[in-house]
């Protein structure tokens, strides 16, 4: 599946993986959700995704406060794998994240404005 996601990224991209700490990884419970809330009320956002075991691109929408969380939440069913948590920052330590910057199509490699 590694492959797949190399083959998805486009010049000039800029992307990172992260592997333990920043984001939970775990079923969708009603504790979970209330991690969830909780979580949102005292930082005002965080991400919030779905994967598919057939997919390697896992959308993550920045989720602002308890209404959005809830409507959000309505869309899946517990039980289904979350991936949830603050914003990851952009690192790349080898252990925790890898920071991946791609050349542009013309091969130089820019800053990413991120």
């Amino acid at each position: 599946m590694l492959e797949r996601v190399f083959d998805m990224l486009r010049s000039g991209s800029s992307v990172s993986f992260y592997f333990s700490e920043y984001l939970h990884v775990e079923a969708d419970t009603e504790a979970t959700r209330q991690e969830m809330f909780d979580e949102v009320i005292q930082h005002g956002e965080l991400v919030l995704g779905y994967p598919s075991p057939d997919d390697p691109e896992l959308e993550m929408p920045i989720i602002s406060g308890p209404s959005e969380l809830t409507e959000c939440l309505m869309l899946h069913p517990e039980d289904s794998l979350a991936v949830w948590g603050q914003w990851p920052p952009r690192e790349d330590n080898g252990e925790k994240a890898i920071t991946v910057d791609l050349v542009d199509a013309d091969g130089v490699l820019r800053s990413h404005p991120h």
